[in-house]
């Protein structure tokens, strides 16, 4: 198990979330309180999960903090840079369609996959 950190980034009225490690149920609650301390009045909250190259179903639960705040704020989240293994937990737990759409009922996040330049799978240099 790696160490999990996780940087922000406030522009205006938006907040950039960056975790970097792998994402399990040891660090779930780093980002839970990150997205806690989102200051009030953020409009838009992103997720970049560039640097996250494994996360288990404490990502599909993060998922779910983040639909919970968007609703609880009225903001607008949404998640990208995507790496294949958590995508694919997404997927397999139907959270994410062929698109790389978040999918949830009333949902307020979405998931963008960047494709890299080569064509290939994962994040964008």
């Amino acid at each position: 198990m790696s160490t999990m950190t996780c940087t922000s980034a406030r522009h205006a009225r938006a907040v950039v979330l960056s975790p970097h490690g792998d994402l399990d149920f040891g660090a779930l609650p780093l980002l839970c309180r990150a997205l806690a301390e989102v200051p009030a009045g953020t409009r838009e909250v992103t997720l970049d999960m560039s640097d996250v190259p494994f996360m288990d179903i404490a990502g599909v639960h993060l998922m779910e903090e983040l639909r919970l705040f968007g609703l609880r704020r009225r903001a607008s989240v949404e998640t990208v840079g995507w790496q294949r293994q958590p995508l694919r937990v997404l997927r397999l737990n139907g959270r994410a369609a062929r698109d790389g759409r978040y999918r949830v009922s009333a949902a307020c996040v979405l998931v963008h996959r960047r494709v890299r330049p080569d064509g290939g799978d994962g994040p964008a240099g």
